[in-house]
């Protein structure tokens, strides 16, 4: 309770803020239940040795739901943070520090939990999934994000964009009403209208969905475009320069209600080995592999990825057909009633079934 009450205050008066109430609560119930966890790991470690140990702690995810706003607005990136600014307007709200601390948290248990673990032990960290703006009405589009991933937009250090540099900028109005169409103003030093327009056309996702429905050139520095509606959350878009660009980060965003923030497909890894955080890690299905080569097993040639460059053995000591076990031979799952709660608390979330 102190640890709590410490890092994210009191409650909220719940007939005041009801929304606040409620989530204060949630947080301390997620915070405490990953308090208890890493008391628990630390408590059999300490009993017995073993061979791995696996501890998953989501209070992060929680705090980043319902707080993403309040600590965008203190902390960027920029993009989102301008975004919640202009439409809310005001002071950083108190909760700007809420995922920061809870960050904080569970670094400290962590901690201790490897220490416990000894020094000759390998500690691997890692993220299902980034975080950044909640998706879906009622927000709007923001298409500084994307111009700048094109690399037709900079940004200063302190967040103002640097027009001696960039060639397109979203110039929409605060007070337009429609989250779908914005306005795009062209530098002609640097580019015609009709190119930027013919670059915008040409951006897709998946097989060959186009992003916008509607790109015309409205005057010789101006254009106006319309994002394709029912673009999925979850989707990239592919760049000219074969990269590629979340959709989230620039379509339609919520900013109001309970939750103001969701996933992301970037996340991150620690590695007791490598010693450095990586954003963008090739992929969750690499996490697997990579257990199984620091123990000495063999990976499933059925698996999609492959062991992380982290030190120590690179590569596999073999390889097995698979390591799933047959549907006729596995055991029924215990606590049936248990595990349709999780999958209750889960969807909410955006987790799929």
């Amino acid at each position: 309770g102190q640890i709590l009450e410490s890092s994210f205050g009191t409650s909220p008066d719940a007939a005041l803020d009801p929304v606040g109430a409620a989530a204060h609560r949630h947080l301390c119930r997620e915070v405490g239940r990953d308090w208890a966890a890493s008391r628990v790991a630390l408590h059999w470690i300490r009993e017995r040795e073993w061979d791995a140990v696996f501890l998953y702690l989501r209070s992060t995810d929680g705090a980043q739901h319902r707080y993403w706003r309040d600590h965008v607005r203190a902390e960027g990136p920029w993009w989102e943070e301008r975004l919640f600014r202009l439409s809310e307007g005001g002071e950083v709200p108190a909760g700007r520090d809420v995922v920061t601390e809870c960050y904080r948290l569970l670094d400290r248990w962590i901690a201790e939990v490897a220490d416990g673990l000894g020094a000759s032990s390998r500690v691997l960290v890692v993220s299902d999934h980034g975080a950044g703006m909640r998706l879906g009405a009622p927000g709007r589009a923001e298409l500084d994000p994307l111009l700048a991933a094109l690399g037709h937009l900079k940004m200063e250090p302190n967040g103002a964009i640097d027009r001696s540099a960039s060639w397109l900028e979203d110039v929409t109005s605060a007070r337009s009403g429609d989250r779908w169409t914005r306005s795009v103003r062209v530098d002609a030093r640097k580019g015609s209208a009709e190119s930027a327009a013919l670059l915008l056309r040409g951006l897709a996702i998946g097989e060959g969905d186009a992003v916008f429905s509607r790109v015309e050139v409205s005057a010789d520095t101006l254009l106006e475009l319309a994002l394709a509606r029912g673009l999925p959350g979850g989707a990239v878009l592919k760049l000219p320069d074969g990269g590629s660009f979340p959709v989230k980060q620039f379509s339609s965003v919520g900013i109001r209600g309970d939750f103001s923030g969701s996933h992301r497909i970037d996340g991150m890894y620690w590695s007791s080995e490598a010693r450095e955080w990586a954003l963008r890690v090739p992929s969750v299905v690499d996490v697997t592999p990579t257990i199984l080569t620091w123990l000495d097993l063999p990976v499933g040639a059925d698996m999609e990825g492959r062991p992380l460059p982290l030190g120590g053995p690179g590569r596999p000591v073999g390889i097995v057909r698979s390591h799933e076990v047959p549907a006729n031979e596995r055991a029924p799952i215990p606590f049936r009633d248990g595990a349709d709660r999780i999958t209750g608390e889960l969807k909410p979330l955006g987790y799929p079934d």
